[in-house]
């Protein structure tokens, strides 16, 4: 089985150029043609936006032989917003509910599945980045870091939330899978690293390779029941086409087997 994970950036509608921020509908295309050529059973998407459903779903995805797509709803309403997508061309899905304990402006980033044909359960996220401070903001949530103050509540929620998750997954008998973009390394951007450390002390790894900028992002997670006899690659070989198309590359899996004992 593969499985790829790939954070698209803007819908996979790059700007033109940093003098151009416009839309650039073409390169939704070219997003296309990286996840044709090496077919995953399972595509998970972060930063999708709704606006683009006609040019990424309607005229690409369905067209490639994907058949079945899970998204928070309420992207429906607020279409440019990014938000997290799971695609499948033959593995039915139904959603679970998220968890109570983050904003529902958070759970557009937080998209928990069982496959009903295999049995599997996934969880895919895009963890919030921080956020400035406004009159709403409450104080417990304010941290100056660098010498500047952020609002940290929407991205603390969510990540105890994560190690929540990543608890119960590692306590289940059958295949479960955490994957997407975590925001989590050293800089001032992304602080809370420590919940990184506590996420790869759970759960395998099965990624470790550069995937933004000069470090890791974007990672695939499973627990015991994922044998590990699985490749993982970023797409470099197609001449590091997919990070030509975002700013993210994509992330694939293969060869993913599952436990019989």
């Amino acid at each position: 089985m593969k499985i790829m994970t790939w954070n698209i950036q803007n819908g996979g509608a790059i700007w033109h150029s940093k003098g151009d921020k416009s839309p650039c509908l073409s390169n939704i295309q070219n997003i296309l043609n990286v996840i044709n050529k090496n077919k995953p059973d399972i595509l998970v998407l972060q930063e999708f936006q709704y606006q683009y459903w006609e040019e990424l779903v309607e005229h690409g995805l369905k067209k490639i032989g994907y058949t079945y797509f899970k998204y928070r709803k309420d992207l429906e309403d607020y279409t440019a917003r990014n938000g997290v997508m799971i695609c499948t061309k033959y593995l039915k899905m139904c959603l679970t509910d998220k968890p109570k304990n983050i904003d529902k402006y958070s759970s557009r980033n937080w998209l928990e599945v069982n496959f009903l044909s295999i049995d599997l359960k996934m969880l895919a996220i895009d963890i919030p980045l921080l956020e400035r401070p406004n009159i709403f903001t409450k104080r417990d949530y304010i941290r100056k870091i660098g010498g500047e103050e952020y609002d940290c509540e929407k991205r603390e929620k969510f990540l105890k939330a994560l190690k929540d998750k990543f608890d119960e997954f590692r306590e289940l008998k059958k295949p479960a899978v955490i994957l997407g973009d975590f925001n989590l390394y050293d800089s001032l951007q992304c602080s809370y690293n420590e919940y990184m450390i506590e996420y790869k002390k759970t759960l395998n790894s099965m990624v470790d390779v550069i995937t933004y900028g000069d470090h890791q992002n974007d990672y695939i997670f499973g627990n015991m029941s994922f044998k590990n006899s699985f490749k993982a690659v970023t797409l470099e070989e197609e001449e590091d086409k997919s990070i030509k198309y975002s700013d993210h590359k994509a992330v694939l899996v293969t060869n993913c087997q599952i436990r019989n004992d």
